[in-house]
């Protein structure tokens, strides 16, 4: 487990390590097509799976599609 305070000592934010990172292959609804995605698995949540794509945006710009899964 991640942690991190705040420098004065008064907030402390826990987050769960990613306990194994695996690649399928999902439908992605923003891309319209089947295409690989990095699911990760954490401690204590559910698997999350994010689409890495490329995607043209506008005329010449080409970015990550970025879409997410979360199950719980």
């Amino acid at each position: 487990m991640t942690c991190l305070t705040s420098v004065d000592g008064t907030i402390t934010i826990c987050r769960p390590d990613v306990t194994h990172t695996r690649r399928r292959v999902l439908y992605c609804p923003k891309c319209k097509r089947r295409r690989r995605v990095t699911m990760k698995f954490f401690e204590w949540y559910g698997p999350h799976a994010t689409c890495t794509a490329p995607r043209r945006r506008w005329k010449h710009v080409v970015a990550p599609c970025g879409y997410s899964w979360q199950w719980e």
